[in-house]
């Protein structure tokens, strides 16, 4: 389950970048949406995570 979960990192965070700059032809600012909804996404996982481990 770590393997896959490490594999789903991954992408989202390597491969989805470069296919939005390569085949999408987006700049940086074009991706700021999505570099925003996975830092925003990440941050409310860590916080419901910590949460979660001391209830």
């Amino acid at each position: 389950m770590a393997t896959g979960c490490q594999g789903g990192y991954y992408a989202v965070t390597f491969w989805v970048p470069q296919f939005l700059t390569k085949e999408r032809h987006l700049s940086i600012v074009g991706s700021t949406g999505y570099l925003s909804t996975l830092i925003i996404g990440s941050f409310i996982g860590y916080l419901t995570g910590a949460w979660l481990a001391g209830a």
